[in-house]
């Protein structure tokens, strides 16, 4: 929508891997206040396998206390039948 209108869109997302495929900006809020800006640089369309996108998705990670990194992601993705979002 954005590159067809240029207007300005604003979704909520729960999911910070694709709040980092979508966003410019991504922001996280606590205690209903905007706790951490993180401003998103990369050109489109966005790689997960991309080393800035894996640094950009760690640091916000940290925002949420998610232990995150090359074992647990590969955790994740061999057990994601047995992981529901809350």
């Amino acid at each position: 929508m954005w590159q067809r209108h240029g207007c300005v869109v604003l979704p909520v997302i729960h999911d910070v891997e694709e709040a980092v495929l979508l966003a410019d900006r991504v922001l996280v809020m606590k205690g209903g206040v905007i706790a951490h800006e993180e401003r998103i640089a990369m050109r489109r369309p966005r790689d997960v396998a991309d080393q800035a996108f894996a640094r950009i998705r760690g640091g916000l990670l940290n925002w949420f206390g998610v232990r995150h990194g090359k074992d647990h992601d590969q955790a994740l993705r061999t057990n994601a039948g047995a992981f529901a979002s809350p």
